[in-house]
């Protein structure tokens, strides 16, 4: 069991564009590894490897994890996640962008293929060129989105599935401002 409280995670700096360097990720949960991210900052994990993102708080196969009352700043994703266990949380995140990216796509909150539900509630995210939210399922799993706000986002929300399942995706109270491209 990880826990993760009231820590910095930055990175400090960004290293020069090349395509051997290993892309930099803040925290990472794998491997059923279990845990919490809580009141903690994670800022500046940027890629300088072309065609790859650098994460914030990564979680592949991760157990129960949840990510709560964090900051996370000039990450090229701050939040990425795919095979997490059921009733899966990500509450009262600040996510901003005031860096550019590193060389790989951007991203504020990416959820994917989870094996049960996931809730996402009163998440921030602010001032990114990219999608602020990316959720992907090849099954019918549900995603319960409550107060999450999308401020001054290239694009807000983006759903994506297999041709005929995908996630299950319910909205209460979420709010798009300053949105240039597509809301959902």
């Amino acid at each position: 069991l990880a826990t993760v409280t009231a820590t910095t995670v930055d990175r400090g700096y960004v290293l020069p564009m090349n395509t051997i360097t290993a892309t930099p990720n803040g925290v990472q949960f794998s491997q059923g590894a279990a845990g919490s991210v809580t009141n903690s900052a994670v800022n500046g994990n940027q890629s300088t490897v072309a065609g790859v993102s650098a994460v914030g708080v990564i979680l592949v196969g991760a157990g129960a994890v949840t990510v709560t009352d964090n900051t996370f700043d000039s990450n090229d994703i701050g939040l990425y996640a795919t095979a997490t266990p059921d009733a899966f949380v990500v509450s009262g995140n600040t996510l901003t962008f005031s860096d550019a990216p590193g060389v790989g796509g951007v991203t504020g909150i990416a959820v994917g293929d989870p094996l049960g539900s996931t809730t996402l509630a009163s998440n921030v995210i602010d001032g990114l060129a990219g999608t602020a939210m990316l959720l992907f399922s090849s099954a019918d799993r549900a995603f319960a989105l409550s107060g999450n706000r999308f401020v001054d986002v290239a694009s807000g929300l983006e759903v994506s599935g297999a041709v005929t399942t995908g996630p299950v995706v319910s909205m209460n109270g979420d709010r798009f401002n300053g949105v240039t491209g597509n809301y959902i």
